[in-house]
Formats: structure tokens, sequence, C-alpha cells
């Protein structure tokens, strides 16, 4: 399966320079010394819809990883008047994605094997990983759950609010100075790269914000993802931590049910590696062999070069419309008169041309008046419809004389998916 990382990951990929910061002090530098993080980080992820239970066994994942650099001066020098130049030498299918602001970065040129970028009058902040996941087996290091106060929501109440709960218990102790952190998204993700594939979040179905959270978390402005971390004093074995996330759910269908996804990513550091590098000579690192980068610049710098491992569980997010499809019904006779001793109700049903009835489950098929229901007795597709039959004397036992009497037929399909019509009649007695 290949997929693009996208916008979701272009941010998991800054929390990770966040990080790289965070653990590794900006030394004080000469006038003319410039110091750049190196990074390279993979990413154990796995993706479930339920309960997550650490136990001994592992599960499997996608592994990504990832490389960056990113470019710090003390003090800046001025632009036009530094230059970098950064190799990677990789068997893989590569991509690639900058975390540059407003900034068109250069992209790199590829022969046999080998990437190469060249800057020259912007600060290198790229991340370079697989178009392709590698398959990987992983314990995570804790258990998890996502649990909500609602997943169905009627459009006809309009703003309605939904209380998500996140609970961790951690089994292990990664021993980092943030070793975790909670990841809460309510927008379409189609191109995360995780498993299983069928990450369903229809966003289109329903307009979500997040509106609170945990202490010490981030929204972003337009309420679409919080971000928090989890530090060494919360992280302890065997003690649960709880975060509750509010959030506001506009359903666009009638009826529709949704669930935010959950991110819980566990940090650890497997190594870092520090020098300086005079102007014009080179530096390069081989990563677990996948790859070796290799950087020239023009200007003395120092570097760090962090080797980050990092672990996910996700709980994937999805909505769903449960709205029933509209149905075409006709019921004969158009006149019904209750004294009949006819035996049958025949109704006619027909579905929007991208479904067909002969996925309709007869046994679901019922013919209802307020609240009193009759259930289809049996059924066959003729022409296109559904013709379905009721027992007559049960159907006119319910319904009440009127010359507009409005009856309702109802059912679902194989997979679930329910539909409904009306039609009017005319009943006499």
């Amino acid at each position: 399966m290949e997929r693009q990382i996208g916008r979701i990951f272009s941010l998991l990929a800054s929390l990770i320079v966040i990080s790289t910061l965070s653990l590794t002090p900006v030394p004080a530098l000469a006038q003319d010394v410039y110091y750049t993080d190196w990074e390279y980080s993979t990413w154990h992820q796995y993706g479930t819809y339920g309960d997550f239970i650490f136990s001994d066994s592992q599960v499997t994942g996608y592994r990504f990883w990832q490389a960056g650099v990113d470019y710090h001066s003390h003090p800046r020098p001025p632009i036009g008047d530094r230059g970098w130049e950064v190799t990677l030498d990789s068997d893989l299918d590569l991509t690639w994605n900058s975390m540059s602001q407003d900034i068109e970065i250069p992209d790199f040129e590829r022969s046999d094997g080998t990437y190469k970028w060249t800057f020259e009058q912007v600060d290198p902040i790229i991340f370079v990983h697989p178009v392709a996941p590698i398959p990987v087996d992983f314990t995570p290091k804790f258990d998890a759950s996502r649990t909500v106060d609602m997943t169905t929501f009627l459009q006809s109440e309009g703003t309605q609010s939904q209380t998500l709960t996140v609970s961790i218990t951690p089994q292990q102790n990664p021993g980092v100075p943030t070793p975790a952190a909670l990841l809460v998204a309510v927008e379409e993700n189609d191109e995360f790269p995780i498993i299983p594939a069928e990450n369903i979040d229809e966003s289109d179905l329903v307009d979500a914000q997040i509106i609170s959270g945990p202490s010490g978390a981030g929204i972003l402005d337009n309420g679409s993802l919080l971000f928090r971390w989890i530090t060494n004093e919360e992280w302890q074995v065997g003690a649960e931590i709880t975060f509750d996330v509010g959030i506001e759910v506009t359903p666009n269908v009638a009826e529709a049910e949704f669930m935010p996804e959950v991110w819980i990513l566990l940090y650890g550091v497997t190594g870092i590696e520090a020098g300086t590098y005079d102007p014009g000579t080179s530096h390069s690192h081989s990563v677990d062999s996948l790859a070796t980068w290799t950087w020239v610049s023009d200007v003395v710098f120092e570097g760090t070069w962090t080797d980050y491992d990092t672990e996910s569980v996700a709980f994937l997010g999805y909505s769903n419309d449960l709205s029933p499809i509209e149905a075409i019904i006709d019921l004969n006779p158009d006149t019904l008169n209750l004294k009949s001793k006819g035996k049958w109700i025949t109704c006619y049903i027909e579905l929007p041309q991208d479904y067909d009835v002969g996925d309709i489950n007869v046994s679901t098929v019922e013919l209802t008046y307020g609240e009193v229901g009759v259930s289809a007795a049996w059924g066959d597709v003729q022409d296109g419809a559904l013709m379905v039959k009721f027992n007559r004397s049960d159907v006119q036992d319910m319904l009440e004389p009127g010359d507009d009497v409005e009856v309702t037929v109802s059912g679902e399909l194989t997979n679930g998916t329910p539909f409904e019509g009306t039609d009017m009649i005319k009943v006499i007695n």
C-alpha cells in the first residue's frame, strides 16, 4: 500500500522537531559557527478501533522512518551568505516534505539511488520518508482506551456536544524527559499512514470542532486538532492517566455516527551524535541499513544527530451516514377496503440507482402506521423493483379510514444500511 503522508504526518514531523530541541540544548557558539539539528525517527504505527491492552505478544503495524535537517544559526548569517548540500543514498522509493513556512524548498534530484538537495538562500528544514510503509512487529508499552458519551447525532438537534475520554495506563517507562504525547483529530485523514487501511472519517457528514481539552493542551485555531505532551511525572507505570476532550458536532445529514481519532505517541532516544565541521567538509550518518545521509556546508557549523524510535497506537476516527436511503414505495391497492377478504397487500420498492434492490434483506422489511407495524411475508425482484407481500388482514387491523393515509415501508440492505419510504393510500370501511 503506497500513500503520501499528508498534513497530519507533517504535523507529527514538526512535533519531532520540538522534541529534539527540548532534548538537545543549543550550545553557546562563536560568532562564525552555526548550529544544525539532524534527526532520524522511526514511527511504529498501529491502528485499532477498540481498546488496546498491553501484552507480551507483538502487534503488526507500519514503520515510517524519516530524517530531517533543521538549520539554526547564531547569529543568523545574511541571506545568500550560506549554502548547504544534502545527499541521501537509499534503495527505497522516497518522498519528502518541508517544515519551512511560506518558503519554497527546491525539489531533490535523484540518480541511481542517490537523492540530492541544494540549499542556498533558505533554511533547509526537510523530512524524508519512504513512499511505501515498511511492516514492523512491536509491543506498545501501555494500555489505552477511547470512549465517548455519545456517537449518534441528529441533524434536527443542530450542534451537539460530545465528550471524549482517553485513558492510558503505562506498563513500561522509556525514560526520556517527555516520554509521550496525546493527539486528537476530528478532520478527515484519508492519507494517514496507518492500519487498518479503512480509515473512514468522512468529515463531510459532520462538522466537528475541539472546543476544550486537558490542562496544558494546545488546540489549532480551527479546532481540528489537539496536542498535549505527557510528562515523566505523569507517565508512571501502573498509574492510569485520564484526559477529557470537549467536541462540538454538527451533522450535515439527518442522522450521523461520529468518532474522533486519537493518537498516543511514545518517544524514545536511541542515540545522539554531535560534532563541529569546517567549511567544505562533509559529514555522513548511516541509519539502520536504510540510508546514508551526507551534509556539506560552506560555513563552520556544529551539528547534533539524534536517533528517535517512536511507538504509536491510533484509535481510528470514523463517521457513518445513518440516515435511511430514500426509497420509492408503491402500495397496491391504492384504495383499501377494511372489510375486504383478500389475502395480500402488495408493495413495490425502488431504490436510487447507486443501490440494488436485490440487496434488500426481505426479512427486515416492515410496513408501519403510527407505532404499529407488519413484517413482509415474502418478496421477489421484478423489473428493477422488489415486490413484497404483507398479510392483508394484519394490515387492515392496524389502519383507520381516511382519504390520505400515510404508511411507511422500511428495512435494511444485507450490509445493514437502512432504507425508508412512504406512500399515501385511501382507506374505506
